[in-house]
């Protein structure tokens, strides 16, 4: 799956800007978290770093209430060219992939940047959304868009809520995920969930929606399938 040297997966949290700054930027990043992993999938290091928003003065409280960022975390942060610079220097010159959960972390750096007059450095110019690639290739939610929390319930992981919601928390979820594909470990999970599907009452041969919602998370499927092949 995988010509590069290293895949780097990046997560941003967002905080609304001020309704002045108009239509051309409605966000600013505030955290950036990542996770490199190699051609193997092995990970080989994170990244963590919080972003003084320019234009905002405060963190909204919608936002401190998911993500628990508040406004005293940033206020003495880097500003988002340094902490841009930062992660460009992390990534290093390796031949590097940028993959995030959908388009819109890619769509938000490329987008800021152009309105604060900083130049994207050429790591993060190549990038692959999982988010379009993970249902086709694991047969499930009928090949549609699914939430990050919903993929991560199919494959079985189990999500720590007090944690979702933060940059770095998130990239890791979302590099397991690519883990598994570029492993091809997806394939004995893939085995699971279509037997899953097979034997659910209330699926038939696929489900329109994740098998969590139907089946009360994967996750418990998971443990109770490997507790039954430990007894076999």
């Amino acid at each position: 799956m995988c010509a590069y040297e290293q895949n780097i997966v990046i997560d941003l949290e967002l905080n609304p800007t001020p309704r002045k700054v108009g239509r051309g930027l409605r966000f600013e990043i505030i955290e950036i978290g990542a996770v490199k992993l190699d051609a193997q999938g092995n990970a080989k290091g994170e990244f963590s770093c919080l972003v003084k928003p320019q234009y905002s003065r405060f963190v909204r409280k919608n936002i401190i209430a998911l993500t628990g960022i508040k406004t005293c975390d940033v206020s003495q942060a880097p500003m988002l060219e340094e902490a841009i610079a930062s992660l460009a220097r992390w990534i290093g010159d390796a031949s590097s992939r940028i993959v995030a959960w959908s388009k819109n972390d890619q769509r938000q750096i490329k987008r800021e940047c152009a309105h604060k007059s900083i130049e994207v450095p050429p790591q993060l110019r190549r990038w692959l959304d999982l988010q379009a690639v993970y249902p086709r290739v694991m047969n499930v939610g009928n090949g549609r868009q699914m939430k990050l929390s919903t993929a991560a319930d199919w494959y079985g992981a189990e999500l720590d809520q007090s944690s979702a919601h933060r940059a770095l928390y998130d990239a890791k979820v979302t590099s397991e995920l690519l883990r598994q594909l570029l492993t091809g470990a997806y394939q004995q999970q893939k085995v699971a969930l279509d037997s899953a599907m097979a034997n659910s009452a209330e699926s038939g041969p696929r489900l329109s929606a994740s098998l969590g919602d139907a089946c009360a998370g994967l996750a418990a499927l998971k443990q109770q399938l490997l507790a039954q092949g430990a007894a076999a």
